[in-house]
């Protein structure tokens, strides 16, 4: 069994038609400290972290919040749409260690942050069998490949700490 290095969330945008405006440049909120990478919603127009765990998702943020006053610069942001995947680590309640599953293929989990997830003070997004609110995970990909390359990183039945590929649930999703 593998076990896999908690990272901060990555995206795969397959082919699709909406690749031609992938990065969305939005205002951000007053005094937003988000970590680049951490799904975010519109709040009176603006830019800012979503709930923890995610109830609603306007897509992920490609940099840091810029913690100044609000709509005083733009938040650059990957919107999430029909054809996004996200890779992230499959862990339990506080990002504590879980092993994979083979019905996890399919099923439903939350978006959750934990403040040390990447380290002391280095806060980074999981997908949380706590719950089922966000995400569902659609394959045993390990991590993001490269275009035109095979992709032979599966995760295995009892692989702790998984990184899978899933979607934003529709019913999530707030992107028009």
């Amino acid at each position: 069994m593998s076990t896999f290095n908690k990272q901060a969330l990555s995206f795969r945008m397959n082919d699709n038609p909406v690749m031609s405006y992938w990065v969305r440049y939005l205002p951000e909120g007053a005094s937003q400290t988000f970590v680049a990478h951490a799904p975010v919603v519109l709040a009176s127009g603006l830019v800012v972290q979503a709930a923890n765990p995610a109830t609603a998702v306007l897509g992920f943020a490609v940099r840091a919040g810029q913690n100044t006053t609000a709509g005083l610069v733009n938040s650059e942001i990957l919107p999430a749409v029909d054809g996004m995947s996200i890779f992230g680590n499959l862990l339990t309640t506080a990002a504590a260690t879980r092993n994979f599953l083979a019905a996890d293929v399919g099923t439903a989990f939350d978006l959750a942050l934990s403040t040390t997830l990447l380290g002391a003070s280095r806060p980074g997004w999981y997908f949380s069998a706590a719950g089922t609110t966000s995400v569902r995970v659609v394959s045993r990909h390990g991590d993001q490949f490269p275009p035109n390359v095979v992709n032979n990183t599966f995760v295995a039945v009892g692989d702790t700490d998984p990184r899978v590929e899933a979607v934003v649930l529709h019913a999530v999703r707030t992107w028009l």
